[in-house]
Formats: structure tokens, sequence, C-alpha cells
């Protein structure tokens, strides 16, 4: 069905197929705090070391990590900086099915 899904060409081909088109989603991207800890075991860092290396607080990260804060432009811009990614791999993209 076309219900909650991460963004993909097949689910966007089924949904057209079955009479649906882009004004039927919203979509949304937002942080992903798992995004941050995959990056964060991908290269051998903890969210403490992280924090060490931004200047943000543990407990920031791990409030970020757990959904509780969102950063903001720049916090994100940083953590990127300093895990060596692009910033927009740090969000996720998620498109909803609008139900009248």
């Amino acid at each position: 069905g076309c219900h909650t899904y991460e963004s993909s060409v097949w689910q966007s081909l089924w949904c057209t197929l079955a009479g649906m088109t882009e004004n039927d989603f919203l979509t949304v991207t937002e942080f992903s705090g798992v995004a941050m800890v995959r990056l964060l075991g991908e290269r051998g860092l903890s969210q403490r070391e992280l924090a060490r290396v931004t200047g943000l607080s543990a407990s920031f990260i791990s409030d970020l990590r757990h959904g509780r804060k969102l950063p903001k432009r720049n916090t994100a811009l940083l953590l990127a900086a300093a895990l060596g990614v692009p910033v927009a791999d740090l969000f996720t993209t998620k498109r909803y099915q609008l139900i009248e």
C-alpha cells in the first residue's frame, strides 16, 4: 500500500498506478539520531568523544540520539563536519499518505 514508508522509486510507481499523486503525500525531512549513531559506529567514536570534538554536552548528544531534541542548522553542520559527512547524511526523508 501507500502508507508511511521511506522514499522509494518502487513505492512511488505503485502509488502512481493506484491513482495517487504527489499531492496525496506529505514529505518530511527530519534529523535522525539513528543515522548519527550509525555514523559514530562506522568511525569507532563514542557519543562522549563526539561531544568533546564538537564542544556540545554529552547530555545534548544523548538527547539528539533519542529524539528528545533537534539540532539547529549550525549544530547539524557542526555534527556533520565532526563526522566527516555531508549534513544530509544526518537526516532522513519520509513520506506520509494524506488521508481524508
